[in-house]
């Protein structure tokens, strides 16, 4: 599988999961743009389903994302991608997710209604200074609002998990 999906992205990092339908990958690279892939079986050919972006910001970190990981989530048939890296000078913009939303793929981002959802609006703001994929569940952390970002760390932040309700992530 690896090997197939390096032909088509040479010189993108990848991430690879298995689903119900077969395997679903997001590939990467110090450009700002990440793409997904679906193949439905190991022999199979990989088809390129989705592209967003993600903030790259070369002065940051000319490398781009410095490492991802993904999972199938509870009641989800698409994975869940996070990438990690280096997205805001003030470091409050460490990870952004993806998933497949009604719209096709999309960076997950915080919905007037306190939801989150993927959005394929590239102009939405999706990184959050923390986000983890835990128990089937999304787990984002972020910085109290009363804090600057330099005071945000692993004792002031702020956990909150969220659960796929079929078309949004709801808090659990």
């Amino acid at each position: 599988m690896q090997a197939t999906l390096a032909a088509k992205t040479p010189g993108d990092r990848r991430v690879i999961v298995a689903t119900d339908a077969g395997y679903q990958a997001a590939t990467y690279a110090a450009i700002g743009n990440v793409n997904f892939w679906q193949a439905l079986s190991p022999g199979t050919t990989w088809q390129h389903v989705g592209e967003q972006i993600y903030p790259y910001d070369k002065s940051l970190d000319p490398s781009g994302p410095t490492s991802a990981n993904a999972a199938v989530l509870a009641n989800m048939t698409d994975a869940t991608f996070i990438l990690r890296g280096t997205f805001s000078t003030d470091g409050g913009r460490n990870a952004i997710a993806y998933t497949r939303g009604a719209d096709g793929w999309g960076v997950i981002v915080a919905r007037a209604d306190g939801s989150l959802a993927p959005s394929s609006d590239p102009s939405y703001n999706g990184p959050s200074y923390g986000l983890s994929l835990v128990g089937g569940n999304l787990q984002t952390q972020d910085c109290p609002p009363n804090l600057p970002m330099y005071k945000c760390g692993d004792a002031n932040v702020v956990v909150k998990h969220w659960h796929w309700d079929g078309s949004k992530f709801v808090r659990v």
